[in-house]
C-alpha cells in the first residue's frame, strides 16, 4: 500500500475537470532516515546560534553537524534566510510562551504584563541570540530596507544595551556616517 501524499485538489473550470500536474506535494511533516526534518534542522541551528553569531551559521555548517550534504538541508528548509528566520521565530516563540496568561483582572494583568516585559527585555540583553539578531536588524534597515533613520535609532539602542560589544565599532561608524 502506498503512503498518502498531498495532492492539489482538482480544479473545475468551464465544466472541465483539470487534474494537477507534476509530482505530489511534500508532506508538511517529514523525517528521513538521518532524523532530518525542518524542525530538527532549525533546532540545531538555534543551538549553534547560542554559541556563535548568526552570520557564522550557514547551510554547510548545519549540514556538517548532521553529517549530510548541504543540498539536503536546502531540501528541508529552503534558503539560508528561511533558516535564520526559523531560528529567530523559534526564539521569540519561546519567549512569548513565558509571558503570563490573562486572568480577567485587567489591573493585575497590566501589572503582570509590565513586569514580564521588563524581565523579557533584561533577558534579551543577556541572551546569546539577541545580540546578532539586533545587529542583523540594524544592517537590514540600513541596507535593503533603506530606512537610515530607523537604522541609526536601532544602532543607538544597540550601543545602549551592549556598550563595547563586538559590533560597537560598526554601529558607531554607521551613526557617524549618518550625521
Amino acid at each position: 500500500m502506498k503512503p498518502e501524499t498531498q495532492r492539489a485538489p482538482a480544479v473545475i473550470e468551464a465544466g472541465v475537470v483539470k487534474k494537477p500536474r507534476g509530482r505530489p506535494r511534500k508532506p508538511n511533516v517529514h523525517t528521513d532516515a538521518n532524523g532530518l526534518s525542518r524542525e530538527s534542522i532549525i533546532q540545531k541551528a538555534a543551538q549553534l546560534a547560542q554559541t556563535e553569531s548568526l552570520d557564522e551559521i550557514s547551510m554547510v555548517r548545519v549540514a556538517r553537524e548532521f553529517g549530510v550534504v548541504p543540498g539536503l538541508i536546502h531540501y528541508y528548509v529552503g534558503s539560508r534566510d528561511e533558516l535564520l528566520s526559523g531560528v529567530i521565530n523559534q526564539y521569540f516563540r519561546e519567549r512569548i510562551a513565558q509571558m503570563p496568561m490573562p486572568s480577567g483582572d485587567w489591573r493585575r494583568d497590566m501589572e503582570r504584563y509590565a513586569e514580564a516585559r521588563s524581565e523579557f527585555e533584561a533577558a534579551l540583553a543577556r541572551d546569546p541570540y539577541y545580540r546578532p539578531a539586533r545587529v542583523n536588524l540594524v544592517l537590514l534597515l540600513a541596507g535593503p530596507i533603506g530606512d537610515a533613520e530607523a537604522a541609526r535609532r536601532e544602532a543607538r539602542r544597540y550601543l545602549e544595551i551592549f556598550p563595547g560589544g563586538p559590533e560597537a565599532a560598526r554601529m558607531e561608524a554607521l551613526l557617524q556616517a549618518g550625521s
